[in-house]
């Protein structure tokens, strides 16, 4: 009888024909505890896409409604900023139209054709785009005399009509 050390694969060898089923078990253990880990780690690794998917989402959102934001407020001062010119707009207007009306009752009422026409001059001044103060102030200078400087105003009656409406002015070019 000889006596010498058995290596490992020797034993677990005899110990598998000695012992078929629990070793046929054990490997079947072995198996699908490997599956479960493989399983686990593909299921973790999923996960960790998805959370980074998210990450990446949300920061796009993030920009987007940052972004949304800023166009926001800049769309509420261009807002702000056209109320505030058609303010303006409007309160010249405002006072255009009273020394419009102190001209039409000058001219019209007393006879003062001098002062009428320096009171539209004003309305004219405060609102270049006043198309009937250029047509009174043109009428109070052929009442006075002075066609030339008529003429002018009837043609920019005329003009500043035909932007607005696309037609002529039909008395200033009678």
């Amino acid at each position: 009888v000889s006596v010498y050390p058995e290596t490992l694969l020797d034993r677990a060898s005899r110990w598998t024909r000695r012992h078929p089923a629990l070793a046929a078990g054990l490997l079947a253990f072995a198996a699908a505890a490997a599956l479960a880990v493989i399983a686990i780690l593909g299921i973790q690794s999923s996960h960790v896409r998805e959370q980074e998917r998210l990450a990446q989402e949300q920061a796009r959102l993030a920009r987007a409604k940052s972004l949304a934001e800023s166009r926001s407020r800049v769309d509420v001062q261009k807002r702000l900023e056209q109320e505030r010119a058609e303010k303006d707009r409007l309160n010249r207007r405002a006072e255009a139209w009273s020394h419009y009306l102190r001209g039409v009752d000058l001219a019209h009422r007393l006879g003062l054709e001098p002062e009428a026409v320096a009171a539209l001059t004003e309305a004219v001044r405060i609102d270049p785009q006043f198309t009937e103060a250029y047509f009174e102030r043109a009428s109070a200078l052929v009442r006075q005399g002075k066609p030339q400087p008529a003429m002018a105003d009837y043609l920019t009656t005329d003009r500043l009509t035909r932007e607005l409406t696309g037609k002529g002015h039909a008395q200033a070019l009678w």
